[in-house]
């Protein structure tokens, strides 16, 4: 009995790994609505696409935009979708989970995927190489990254994506044929379509990959870097395009940041929980750094291996934290480290009993803190919902956030929550992604007037008559007390407060002329 306990919780054990993967996407699910910051705009976006995807409709692939016909007027009329966009999979995969499952499930169900899939990964990426696969333990608070926190949900898919993009490079070096070489270039394609930044890393590291098992025969080098030219016309369209038409991509500043803020974002990268619960993330942190020097591990001397850190390393601290208007660029990398730092252990000579032991404990530790503060944020979230359910479908509702923070999380989590409403009742929230040159939902009229990110933030710069007030059928205000007099201003008249529900205060509008409204004028 006893050898059958130490093999069941033995780091060898697959069945305890796979069971340990299900139990680390558990927190997710014990919200309704899900902490991350841009979660919201994603989920919209997507909403979006089943709202305009009901009908015929003629393509214009090369202008990059589709117009669809006898969907939801509401959206129609607002809403264009461009289909060239290197931002395409984890929408696409939203859209096809969501066929079949409310919004809501939906995310969360994509989300987990992405995040069960990078402690998997590194386990193959282990075993290719010859690591020690009892590592990949210590690859699942990564999947937390700081990407997560944030709610960037494409490029969370887009995570895994790229690791894969890395273990099949292991392969095709072993075996460089002409149809591995075309299965590598068409997937380098479907990098491209998952996100531009995991594209550029993933391609990266395959090709030091690459180098460090050919820089003694540099044509086989060549021959085998060729495939992963495949996405260099589709890059260049995108970039050409972007910086042709997008003002904001033309004039958006070069920002780095400062060394400090590396070495905190790769601390909480490395804890997996975001500046929150000091202790357990100092010792999950230490866990995976330390854990293979305490235990007999050895640096390994293959320098297709380390080589892959030292590159990773030299990415994360020299890549811009702000580009072509794009926010939080190298804070989005930190997750690839991990990985790349197990790779260059070879396993000790004897494996140590307390191994597993460190690793259970340092991870029970971190899913404990993790699950027990986004079921409290669920319960924080019920005043939300309370409020959201108050709204009648398909209007459109303005967005004023003036309290975006949590007790229970470090980042403004509630800056887009209210674009909840568009991703699961029909209709439209202003300010919304469809601003963004990156997103697939884009405004048919990008100067309309409506609420900007600038309003968003600071609704007491809100102008009735700039901002288009008489649009809207509500206002979603997020505050400590009623500011509705700082926000309306002469027209605090023209709208009514439906109600208190904690920091979310809900108003009317009395007189919209949004086509809600409009629609039940002509059905009374």
């Amino acid at each position: 009995m006893t050898n059958r306990l130490k093999l069941f919780f033995s780091p060898r054990n697959n069945a305890l790994f796979a069971a340990a993967l299900l139990l680390s996407v558990v927190p997710i699910w014990l919200t309704p609505y899900l902490p991350l910051v841009d979660i919201p705009e994603h989920a919209a976006q997507v909403a979006s696409m089943h709202e305009l995807w009901n009908g015929n409709f003629d393509s214009h692939f090369i202008s990059g935009c589709q117009r669809l016909w006898n969907g939801n007027t509401l959206f129609t009329g607002t809403f264009q979708i461009h289909w060239f966009t290197p931002y395409l999979l984890g929408y696409l995969l939203l859209f096809v989970v969501s066929t079949v499952l409310p919004m809501l499930a939906a995310t969360k169900v994509v989300v987990s995927a992405a995040l069960m899939a990078v402690p998997w990964l590194t386990g193959l990426l282990l075993r290719e190489v010859g690591g020690d696969q009892r590592l990949k333990w210590l690859a699942i608070p990564a999947s937390y990254s700081v990407a997560f926190y944030w709610g960037f949900m494409v490029f969370v898919v887009a995570i895994p994506v790229a690791l894969a993009f890395l273990l099949l490079t292991v392969r095709f070096e072993r075996n460089a044929t002409l149809r591995n070489g075309v299965g590598i270039a068409l997937y380098s394609i479907v990098l491209f379509f998952s996100h531009l930044i995991a594209l550029g890393v993933g391609s990266l590291l395959a090709l030091t990959y690459l180098l460090a098992k050919n820089f003694r025969s540099p044509r086989r080098l060549v021959l085998c870097a060729l495939p992963y030219t495949a996405p260099l016309p589709l890059i260049a369209l995108w970039t050409a395009r972007i910086y042709a038409t997008d003002p904001s991509v033309q004039h958006a500043p070069l920002v780095f940041g400062s060394l400090r803020e590396r070495l905190l974002t790769l601390f909480t990268q490395l804890a997996g929980l975001d500046q929150f619960a000091f202790l357990v993330s100092l010792l999950m942190a230490s866990t995976i750094m330390l854990a293979p020097l305490l235990f007999g591990y050895r640096f390994t001397k293959r320098p297709e291996r380390w080589l892959l850190l030292v590159v990773g390393a030299a990415v994360y601290f020299t890549f811009p934290s702000y580009a072509q208007d794009a926010a939080l660029l190298y804070q989005r990398l930190g997750v690839f480290l991990i990985p790349l730092w197990l790779l260059v252990w070879d396993p000790p000579a004897r494996p140590h009993p307390a191994f597993g032991f460190l690793v259970g404990l340092a991870l029970v530790s971190w899913l404990t803190v993790n699950s027990v503060r986004f079921h409290d944020f669920g319960r924080e979230a019920q005043s939300f919902d309370t409020a959201l359910r108050r709204i009648e479908p398909g209007g459109r509702v303005a967005s004023l956030v003036m309290c975006d923070s949590s007790h229970f999380f470090s980042k403004p989590v509630y800056w887009h929550f209210p674009v909840w409403y568009q991703a699961v009742s029909h209709g439209v929230v202003d300010v919304s992604f469809a601003a963004s040159y990156q997103s697939m939902v884009r405004y048919r009229d990008e100067n309309a007037p409506r609420i900007r990110a600038g309003v968003m933030a600071r609704p007491k710069n809100f102008s009735w008559p700039r901002d288009a007030g008489a649009n809207y059928d509500y206002f979603l205000v997020c505050a400590d007390n009623d500011e509705s007099a700082a926000v309306f201003k002469e027209h605090v008249d023209s709208v009514s407060l439906l109600g208190r529900y904690g920091t979310w205060w809900l108003y009317k509008n009395l007189d919209p002329q949004s086509s809600l409204s409009l629609a039940s004028r002509q059905a009374e």
